[in-house]
């Protein structure tokens, strides 16, 4: 969804009815947002049900890219590229933590 509102006017134009055609760039991108916030929580629930010491660093850089996409412009880049950084760390931390636990 974060893709779509700069494409409304050649949407329309071509007839299409994207999500973003239909209900408007501002609706879309608090869409996206919110998506991706329920993102951060389930995997964060996940991260910390598995290994809670390993969990908090994810679950903390979590909330700074939740609140860092919030106060600004959200874009495909930016709200990928946090996805893949929290998915990353979590990875990270959940190896590290079982490799120490071992």
């Amino acid at each position: 969804l974060s893709h779509q509102p700069p494409q409304i006017e050649t949407d329309r134009l071509a007839g299409k009815l994207s999500f973003a055609v239909r209900y408007g760039a501002d609706r879309t991108r608090a869409v996206a947002w919110g998506l991706f916030v329920v993102f951060l929580l389930a995997v964060g629930s996940v991260l910390l049900a598995a290994s809670p010491a390993a969990g908090l660093l994810p679950v903390a850089l979590g909330v700074l890219l939740g609140y860092r996409l919030k106060t600004t412009v959200l874009n495909p880049k930016r709200l990928l590229l946090s996805a893949s950084a929290f998915i990353l760390l979590g990875l990270l931390a959940n190896t590290v933590s079982s490799t120490l636990a071992s």
